[in-house]
């Protein structure tokens, strides 16, 4: 209970002008909520969504990264099978949180200002959702880390060591044997 509480609690002295769209602000909780004003969107009301929110990836790049490398609508990002999240990986850096199917909680009254901050009232009561952490993938230490912070582009290039065996020996000699065309 005290975490759904919690939830419901921005510090400092947020106005409905630095409410803005897909602009994350975070609760004392520490999780993550979105508003939305979108004219079209949410009919004008301001709306705030109580579980857009970013899976990471599992691999070494951050969500901005993943948006940058034009892969937010990848199958393999927007699958809540595949993240076991039902926004998917990146949703909301990607742009991809909406207000259908009830996601969001309109704002019923704005800017009541109070002694100790500023109150807006919702509809209804909002759940955390989880708060995903980064896992790295830890590559072996045979295999060169790349530097993800200088990518201009994804690539992971795992290097292997060829191996001396006797069919290569045999497709060498085989290769020396062969006359030159001239």
């Amino acid at each position: 209970m005290v975490d759904i509480l919690k939830y419901h609690i921005i510090g400092g002295a947020y106005t409905s002008e630095y409410l803005l769209n897909n602009t994350v602000i975070f609760t004392s909780l520490g999780a993550e909520l979105v508003p939305f004003n979108d004219p079209i969107m949410t009919e004008g009301k301001f709306n705030l969504h109580d579980s857009c929110v970013d899976k990471p990836t599992l691999d070494l790049y951050e969500c901005d990264m993943q948006k940058e490398f034009g892969k937010c609508f990848e199958p393999f990002m927007v699958s809540p099978l595949a993240a076991q999240w039902k926004g998917g990986l990146c949703e909301r850096t990607c742009g991809r949180c909406t207000c259908e199917f009830g996601q969001c909680a309109a704002i019923q009254m704005l800017d009541l200002e109070a002694t100790n901050g500023v109150v807006h009232t919702v509809e209804r009561v909002m759940f955390p959702p989880p708060i995903f952490k980064k896992e790295v993938l830890v590559l072996p230490p045979e295999v060169e880390q790349p530097d993800v912070k200088n990518l201009e582009k994804p690539a992971l290039t795992i290097g292997f060591k060829p191996r001396n065996t006797r069919a290569d020996d045999e497709v060498a000699t085989l290769e020396s044997d062969i006359p030159a065309s001239g």
